[in-house]
């Protein structure tokens, strides 16, 4: 069964992050390039890439995590066997107060970098 996908643009106007005539001028540039709507809306600035991720997840059904601002729980993630990460695997690089960064190890790796201490 088909996932029918809701205007991008729609949502972004409904959310009051898109202005009408700014979606207007981005289906016209659209309609001239190859670019997806979606790319032409960040190139000109009208609207931020994140505001655009979260609308394309809302338009599928699906929920969106940021990445950059996610808090992933420490004994969680530890939890997970490495063929979970499909061949990589999550190590812990830091932490500032209660939020982990995280860095990929690539196993058997010979860089000293990519692996965890």
């Amino acid at each position: 069964m088909a996932i029918a996908k809701k205007d991008i643009g729609q949502l972004l106007m409904s959310k009051g992050v898109l202005k009408p005539e700014d979606y207007r001028t981005a289906l016209e540039v659209q309609k001239q390039t190859t670019q997806s709507l979606d790319r032409v809306l960040v190139d000109m600035g009208f609207v931020d890439e994140n505001l655009v991720l979260e609308a394309k997840a809302q338009s599928l059904g699906v929920n969106f995590v940021n990445l950059r601002t996610a808090r992933i729980d420490e004994s969680a993630a530890r939890r997970m066997p490495a063929t979970f990460w499909n061949g990589t695997m999550p190590c812990p690089s830091g932490s500032r107060g209660t939020v982990w960064s995280w860095r990929w190890q690539i196993p058997r790796t010979s860089w000293p970098w990519m692996t965890c201490a």
